[in-house]
Formats: structure tokens, C-alpha cells, sequence
């Protein structure tokens, strides 16, 4: 039944004649041919240049933070007295 009703769909919506019933509401008024409108949401080649300097210069600042961590951690200056 289910690969009945899937080939049935498919033949339907191959037939330029039929007029499907459930239909979404943004796509009522839309006539078979008309051009709609895409968008791709996917990651980009390029970067905004301004972006990507400000990225650059929170590497830079998070390495100095990191590098001033390690410089306190290895210093080994406590005095002990018992």
C-alpha cells in the first residue's frame, strides 16, 4: 500500500493538469512556471573582511591570555614553612 500510494503521489505531481488539495498556504496564489525565490544557508567562501580582522584580533588576545597562564603556573614561587 505504501509504495502504491507513493507512486500515485509521484504521478500526480508529474501531471502539470492536477491541482493538489492539500496545498501550503504560502503557495496558493503560486502558478506552475513561476520562478521562487531560493536561499542557501550554508557556510560561505567568503568573509566579510571587517569580520574577519576582529576574529584575528580575538586569536591574538586569547593566545596572550594563554601564554600569561602558563607563564604563572610554571613560575613555582610559593614558599612553604613548616
Amino acid at each position: 500500500m505504501l509504495i502504491w500510494r507513493n507512486l500515485d503521489d509521484i504521478n500526480k505531481l508529474n501531471n502539470p493538469k492536477t491541482i493538489l488539495k492539500d496545498l501550503h498556504p504560502e503557495l496558493e496564489n503560486v502558478q506552475p512556471g513561476d520562478e521562487l525565490m531560493t536561499v542557501n544557508f550554508g557556510e560561505e567562501n567568503e568573509e566579510d573582511p571587517l569580520y574577519k580582522s576582529l576574529k584575528n584580533r580575538i586569536n591574538e588576545l586569547n593566545d596572550e591570555l594563554d601564554d600569561e597562564e602558563e607563564d604563572e603556573d610554571d613560575d613555582g614561587d610559593v614558599v612553604v614553612r613548616t
